[in-house]
């Protein structure tokens, strides 16, 4: 159920960035994807194998650890991209002239 809301919630989150011009190009998605797919992934993969085996607890604890790198690189690469399209965003609109501008108290 939560996971839903979730959904929900980053429909919500993406729509309001597109309205701002921070919109996602496809390898934005393809990116965002392959992250997913290899945590589940490795995650996954050595959670069963430990479950089965308690003998290669070693492999869930080095998979955790690098699934750990990996996220924290991810979302080092997600601050800088929002970074960089933030900035674009705003100078795009401050290039364009706003009708309001030339109203008292703006």
């Amino acid at each position: 159920m939560f996971e839903i809301f979730k959904v929900c919630w980053d429909v919500v989150v993406l729509r309001h960035y597109s309205r701002q011009g921070m919109k996602l190009s496809a390898g934005d998605y393809i990116v965002a994807i392959g992250f997913v797919v290899f945590l589940y992934g490795t995650a996954v993969a050595a959670a069963v194998l430990y479950q089965n085996h308690p003998q290669y607890k070693w492999v869930l604890i080095a998979t955790v650890a690098i699934d750990g790198i990996v996220a924290i690189a991810m979302f080092v690469w997600e601050i800088k991209w929002w970074m960089k399209h933030r900035a674009a965003a705003l100078a795009a609109r401050s290039a364009q002239p706003s009708a309001q501008s030339n109203q008292p108290g703006q």
